[in-house]
């Protein structure tokens, strides 16, 4: 039966090849274009097949941000006290160490008072001076009056003690002549009364000095007081001028309160300032310096320390170099305040751009550096030399997730399984 079809078939073909019909049919033949052609077609879909298994998509974290000094911060510089700007002794930029004056600040209405204090003070010593002298004149004469008086009490003493001795004696004698008959009684009692007069005339006398002597114990302690009042309102006029003149010294230049540099200068000389208002901020810290991003509060919990990111500062463009290579040092636990991130921007008309969608997670990035030389590394291999300052606003791009394409179209390849299972 095989050999019956052999024959019929080998007939077919001899006959279909005999057949005047067929010769006009011009023979195909596979051109090595066409076969190229196939072969490119087979390598793009095996490039493809394997870019979908091994090739990589990067999930991105945008955000916006500022160069910063590593462990640095903005600090406020304000006015001490209210006056007019004289003068600025610094420019932006500048490196200034803690306690260098920055600016000066004129009072005139402190300089006016500080001048009538010191007025005050000298027609007060003056006045002092006269006061004390009419004091001194006081005391003399007073003094003059009471040795005066003290010299007849001391007389006064002198003869009633001798006279207490007469009338003693006079008592003793008319005693004993009593004794005898040859006086009356009278004149014994007559005798001890005149006695008793003499000890009491001494006594008073006695009183009268120790009374001269409080006397001038008063006067003097009276004296005393008048001068220390005086002196005690000297010394109250004395220190007032110098509160003022400490004050003028302290407050008439304005001093760096930290060593940094000098970021903005917010005051020009000839403005009128009070305390607490800005005159200049200061960068503290030392390079090189991080990034500070901000991103937005529904992306901040995507990102971890250690992953890598893409920053391109302002000053180049994204499209010649590429951007810088960085890795995310820390981010923050919270959305951080306003407050906070003032600290950081050091302007407060930042913010909008910062913090357009609400308050946002602070993510700390920094840049990988050439062992060596310690450049920046760029993500093309190459870039500009740069120096980047603290200040200078960048864009970042967070790396949080790398997959490859077929676990992206895994969801849809899912999906449309399960459709057709369905129908």
């Amino acid at each position: 039966m095989s050999d019956q079809s052999s024959r019929v078939f080998r007939k077919a073909a001899l006959d279909r090849l005999s057949d005047p019909d067929q010769l006009d049919e011009a023979i195909r033949v596979v051109r090595p274009f066409d076969l190229v052609a196939v072969l490119a077609l087979a390598c793009l879909v095996a490039a493809g097949v394997v870019w979908l298994f091994l090739g990589q998509v990067k999930t991105l974290v945008p955000g916006d941000g500022i160069f910063a000094p590593a462990d640095g911060a903005i600090v406020q510089v304000s006015a001490p006290a209210e006056g007019s700007l004289s003068a600025l002794l610094v420019t932006t930029g500048q490196a200034v160490t803690a306690g260098m004056p920055l600016a000066q600040i004129s009072q005139p209405e402190l300089r006016l008072e500080l001048a009538q204090a010191q007025a005050a003070v000298a027609e007060l010593q003056a006045r002092n001076a006269t006061r004390e002298a009419q004091i001194a004149d006081r005391a003399r004469s007073r003094d003059a009056g009471l040795a005066a008086r003290r010299a007849a009490l001391d007389e006064q003493i002198a003869a009633t003690t001798r006279r207490v001795s007469v009338q003693a004696d006079q008592l003793a004698r008319d005693e004993a002549l009593l004794a005898r008959g040859l006086v009356v009684r009278r004149a014994v009692e007559d005798s001890r009364r005149q006695l008793d007069d003499a000890r009491q005339a001494l006594l008073d006398f006695k009183a009268a000095l120790v009374a001269l002597d409080g006397e001038a114990l008063a006067a003097k302690q009276q004296d005393d007081r008048d001068r220390a009042a005086l002196a005690e309102e000297l010394r109250i006029q004395q220190e007032r001028v110098t509160q003022l003149d400490l004050r003028a010294r302290e407050f008439q230049v304005v001093l760096a309160p930290a060593d940094g540099r000098v970021k903005e200068l917010l005051a020009r000389p000839g403005e009128r300032v009070a305390p607490g208002v800005r005159i200049a901020t200061l960068e503290t810290g030392a390079a090189p310096v991080r990034l500070v991003a901000y991103v937005a509060p529904e992306t901040g919990k995507r990102i971890a320390p250690g992953m890598a990111a893409l920053v391109v500062p302002s000053t180049v463009r994204r499209a010649e170099t590429g951007g810088l290579r960085a890795r995310v040092l820390s981010v923050s636990s919270a959305p951080v305040s306003p407050q906070a991130m003032i600290a950081v921007l050091g302007n407060e008309s930042l913010l909008p751009r910062f913090a357009p969608l609400g308050a946002p997670f602070e993510v700390v990035i920094e840049l990988e550096r050439d062992t060596d030389t310690g450049a920046p590394l760029w993500a093309t291999g190459q870039g500009p030399t740069l120096e980047i300052d603290s200040g200078t606003l960048a864009t970042a791009e967070i790396t949080v997730r790398i997959d490859p394409p077929i676990a992206l179209l895994m969801p849809a390849i899912k999906a449309l399984l399960r459709g057709g299972g369905g129908s």
